[in-house]
């Protein structure tokens, strides 16, 4: 039996995952840092955006399956870290931290809510390289995951049009979402490290380079009841992202998944 879930409880829960990982990355001397729309949080609303229902982190590349595998581990028994390599539910390169006590009625996946994936954090890796390299690798990597979304994320229980449609984009491109996250793998690791940083994979700033030393010199910043790790130059980092990041979008603008999260009720 499942209950909606409105959208303090969804804070709530992200909240405590992300704090977990934080508690298990301070173990193991691991950066875990505030990006895109949940460093904007903790700057300008020292929370979440108000009318945001998720959280982005990353971590420096040579970490970035080391703690994928570390958290498989470490984690508490009601959450999981969820990676293409090992679950159909994640599509993309990045990996999933989620808490297996939630679903999300995600359009794009079909059966019933018990088959639909969790509600979790999104953790990117920060892939180092110089820029002229970075960026032409980033142009393949995009049109790599489009690939993926293109084939996999047309929505399953749409118009009957859209379900053929779907249908028959698998049935001439019959690899599951695996097989473009393994060409995309061999792609950032073919880059040779230099000065500046790339969050490669991030289907919204996935062609925004910033220099090394950025994401080298990190603070605490609060964030509702606890605080995260997020870059010194924050200012920096969110108007290469942002523009004006303290000026409020209109209200058409203020971009949320827009799916229904739901808990288990026992």
């Amino acid at each position: 039996m499942y209950k909606k879930m409105e959208l303090p409880e969804i804070h709530e829960t992200l909240l405590k995952l992300a704090k977990s990982v934080d508690a298990i990355c301070a173990k193991h001397n691991i950066p875990f840092i505030m990006v895109g729309g949940t460093m904007l949080g903790a700057i300008r609303h020292k929370n979440f955006i108000p009318w945001d229902d998720d959280m982005d982190f990353a971590v420096p590349y040579e970490h970035f399956f080391i703690l994928s595998n570390i958290l498989k581990h470490e984690l508490p028994s009601e959450y999981k870290c969820l990676t293409y390599e090992d679950n159909d539910h994640v599509r993309t390169f990045f990996f999933k931290v989620v808490d297996t006590r939630t679903r999300i009625d995600d359009p794009t996946f079909t059966g019933s809510l018990e088959e639909k994936p969790y509600l979790g954090i999104d953790v990117f890796p920060l892939v180092c390289c110089n820029e002229h390299d970075g960026i032409m690798t980033a142009k393949k990597v995009y049109r790599l995951w489009r690939t993926n979304r293109i084939v996999f994320t047309m929505p399953a229980n749409g118009k009957r049009w859209q379900v053929r449609l779907k249908k028959l984009l698998q049935l001439l491109y019959p690899f599951p979402p695996s097989f473009v996250n393994d060409k995309i793998r061999v792609e950032i690791e073919e880059l040779v490290p230099g000065d500046k940083y790339i969050n490669i994979v991030s289907p919204q700033f996935w062609n925004k380079v910033w220099p090394k030393e950025l994401f080298q010199e990190l603070v605490r910043y609060p964030f509702a009841s606890t605080s995260f790790w997020g870059v010194k130059d924050a200012h920096a980092y969110l108007t290469q992202c942002y523009g004006n990041y303290m000026q409020l979008p209109p209200i058409e603008k203020r971009r949320v998944h827009g799916n229904n999260s739901y808990q288990v009720v026992q």
